[in-house]
């Protein structure tokens, strides 16, 4: 199994947009797949085998396990941030989502490139130009990820 952020000992919130594009942009090589609802094709943040998605692999266990418990698991960002820091309709202990909310905007462009994807499969090819897009839409680089990618003839 792929490490999560959280066990990295790394916090979302002390992380530049930079960093999470690296951990993501990695972590999405290695895992070679997409997160979903098993014998569908929609995304979620952590799927039945223990895939996350690239927002999903930087959400805390409490986050996850809040995102869960709501019925959040399909929502997008902005919703999961709003309803877990709030508390949702159920009265619960609000949770921290500093890290989501400071880097929200790299994580929806992470989101879209691991969702966006017509396969179950993500190929190294995709991952190398949408990278490489999101990299230059958020005045990122690629250079931590440079070893990654497949030479594009």
């Amino acid at each position: 199994m792929l490490k999560t952020l959280e066990s990295t000992g790394q916090k979302l919130e002390e992380m530049t947009s930079q960093q999470v594009f690296d951990f993501v942009g990695e972590y999405l090589f290695s895992q070679e797949d997409i997160s979903v609802i098993e014998g569908t094709n929609d995304c979620v943040y952590e799927a039945y085998d223990g895939n996350r998605c690239a927002v999903g692999i930087c959400l805390t266990e409490e986050q996850l396990s809040l995102v869960k418990e709501y019925g959040l698991n399909e929502e997008g960002l902005e919703k999961i941030i709003v309803d877990i820091h709030n508390g949702n309709t159920v009265q619960q202990e609000k949770c921290d989502v500093t890290g989501l909310r400071r880097r929200q905007t790299i994580l929806e462009y992470l989101q879209n490139v691991h969702d966006n994807n017509d396969d179950r499969s993500i190929s190294k090819e995709y991952l190398t130009v949408e990278l490489t897009k999101t990299a230059k839409n958020c005045k990122l680089t690629t250079d931590n990820l440079s070893h990654l990618f497949v030479e594009m003839v």
